[in-house]
């Protein structure tokens, strides 16, 4: 008996997202499957791509869904933000690194490949956090060894005297729209920082990474496309760090001495492959998920309620909509400043890592306390 499809046609149009060592690439599929526009977005940030694919979104009746694949950590959240639908292929079910932007979109709307929704509250991998959870516990001997050799550090020892220290870090930019507000916030304050600069965001503003150094605050590697280590091969870890190097080392006249693993993903050759690029791995222990867009209020209470001596907070400046962590930067700063807190940057004299376990950038940041009674890939 023949059954009757009753099921309305699939009227959305697809997108692929990707990216090389210029930029991005996109491509736009109508509902037929046939590619109706290409863009090159070369040397510049995310918001590029996520703006075009936004206007388009206005203008397609059925939909738009934007395809990415898991190496690219970065644009998601400025899909989401503008309201996109938004789909993640990881690269385990790509044939190579690489995926032309139109054949990926083609894939996941043909479902040839497993297209995983993807949303603010879950973050970019938040379906795959049970196997990050168990790649990082295994390397736990391995990061026992490398944070007694100064290679490594979540947290550091508490001040044999002094004031309780803390340091301040970013991820995911430079950004234009808010890396120039954060720095000139840590400027007001007279607070240094430390920025783990994504390689492709380098590369569009390098003026912004001057800026980081020339303004006291150090600048980290933090690969060059966003990807999750753990999937990669050790030939291509290495390229993502080396590649992010050199652009910073370009940028700012002065290579990085410190790296974070995006979503802090970790095993052993990525720990091994950083150290052995002379890298010096930062992770953290206070986390105000402010990625999520929690509001301004709960990433400043976030902050100061888990801040210890020796503390590594992380928050972002770039990678999607940080207006909420701008508002909250001046109530953390102030807020541990009132606690007591001295300022530190990571690497150097001055920093929480051992002064021999790193060298610091030109420029290192200097302490700032206040007192209780004062105020080369490829890709695509």
């Amino acid at each position: 008996m023949l059954i009757e499809d009753n099921r309305p046609p699939d009227r959305r149009w697809w997108a692929g997202l990707v990216w090389d060592s210029e930029g991005y690439g996109t491509a736009l599929l109508d509902e037929s499957g046939t590619v109706v526009a290409r863009e090159r977005f070369d040397r510049c940030g995310p918001e590029a791509p996520a703006a075009w694919l936004a206007r388009w979104a206005a203008r397609v009746h059925g939909g738009l869904v934007t395809v990415f694949e898991s190496s690219n950590g970065v644009t998601d959240g400025l899909l989401l933000v503008a309201g996109l639908h938004v789909l993640r292929v990881d690269l385990r079910h790509l044939p190579r690194t690489g995926a032309d932007a139109a054949v990926l979109a083609d894939a996941a709307r043909r479902g040839r490949v497993p297209a995983v929704p993807v949303g603010l509250a879950g973050g970019t991998l938040g379906d795959r956090s049970d196997e990050m959870r168990r790649a990082n516990a295994s390397v736990a001997a391995l990061q026992d060894e490398l944070n007694r050799s100064g290679r490594l550090v979540t947290t550091c020892p508490a001040a044999p005297a002094g004031p309780p220290r803390v340091a301040l870090t970013f991820d995911d930019g430079p950004s234009p729209r808010h890396t120039d507000r954060v720095l000139r916030i840590l400027k007001s304050f007279g607070v240094p920082a430390a920025f783990f600069c994504v390689g492709l965001h380098v590369r569009a503003r390098p003026d912004l990474v001057r800026r980081m150094v020339d303004e006291g605050h150090e600048v980290g590697n933090h690969t060059w496309s966003h990807a999750y280590l753990p999937e990669l091969g050790e030939d291509e870890t290495v390229r993502q760090l080396r590649t992010t190097s050199r652009a910073i080392a370009e940028a700012t006249g002065v290579p990085p001495v410190l790296a974070r693993p995006p979503y802090g993903g970790r095993g052993g050759t990525v720990l091994r492959a950083t150290a052995d690029e002379g890298l010096t791995t930062v992770l953290w222990d206070v986390e105000a998920s402010d990625w999520t867009l929690p509001g301004a209020d709960a990433i400043a209470d976030s902050v100061l309620r888990q801040a210890r001596d020796g503390s590594v907070v992380l928050l972002h400046d770039g990678g999607g909509d940080r207006d909420q962590t701008v508002a909250a930067l001046p109530r953390i700063i102030g807020g541990l400043l009132d606690q007591g807190f001295r300022f530190s940057g990571i690497a150097g004299p001055a920093g929480l890592l051992p002064p021999d376990a790193a060298q610091p950038a030109a420029g290192a940041p200097h302490s700032v306390t206040r007192e209780r009674d004062h105020a080369p890939l490829r890709h695509s």
